[in-house]
């Protein structure tokens, strides 16, 4: 019996793995030749695809125009294109600023972050990622300041939080990120750093 639970759960996982609207996966641009281009934006674009059934993100890859990534299929077309919105203002940036961005595994952690965060900005994002390229991005330093809404934290709050000094260094010498802003409860990013115990944050 343990077995068959073992094997149920297994299909159950492999299932899920390929039901997922939001598995990124490379494909080739030559399978949406017949499909309507809904919206483009940069290297991402819309399609409705020739069965009628989905709406497909897919992200042109800038080193190879036949060659992509899709980052959703939904079945909604109003889910596609809110989503669509959300991928456009967000990933270009990152993207655009280190070819680290444009590999499938480093995506869809892009992607999930995007979806289990909706208010981070792209600097939030940039942080996770922890590609020191990204901060030299005009669009990624205007937002260095911004505050999310879940607990208030800035970048340089996540920043200290992880204990990447890499990145906090780029922050405060390219970004000049403000030290003093507080999350919801009150906390400096210095809070942050003392929680982690990490000495080498606290240094800079």
């Amino acid at each position: 019996m343990q077995f068959f639970g073992r094997l149920v759960n297994t299909l159950s996982n492999v299932t899920t793995l390929f039901s997922n609207p939001f598995r990124v996966k490379d494909v080739s641009l030559a399978d949406y030749a017949s499909s309507e281009r809904v919206q483009e934006e940069g290297q991402l674009i819309l399609f409705h695809a020739v069965s009628g059934r989905t709406w497909d993100c897919i992200l042109v890859s800038p080193r190879n125009s036949q060659s992509g990534f899709r980052l959703f299929q939904l079945e909604s077309e109003a889910d596609a294109l809110v989503t669509f919105q959300q991928y456009s203002s967000l990933l270009p940036p990152l993207y655009e600023s280190s070819p680290q961005v444009l590999h499938a595994e480093v995506l869809q952690r892009l992607s999930d972050l995007i979806r289990n965060h909706p208010s981070w900005s792209v600097a939030h994002l940039a942080v996770e990622l922890g590609i020191r390229e990204c901060f030299h991005s005009s669009r990624i330093i205007s937002c260095a300041n911004s505050r999310e809404n879940e607990e208030g934290c800035t970048p340089l709050h996540l920043a200290c939080r992880k204990g990447d000094s890499e990145v906090l260094v780029e922050l405060v010498q390219y970004c000049h990120v403000q030290m003093d802003v507080t999350d919801n409860k009150g906390e400096t990013a210095f809070h942050y750093a003392v929680q982690g115990d990490n000495p080498q944050v606290l240094q800079l």
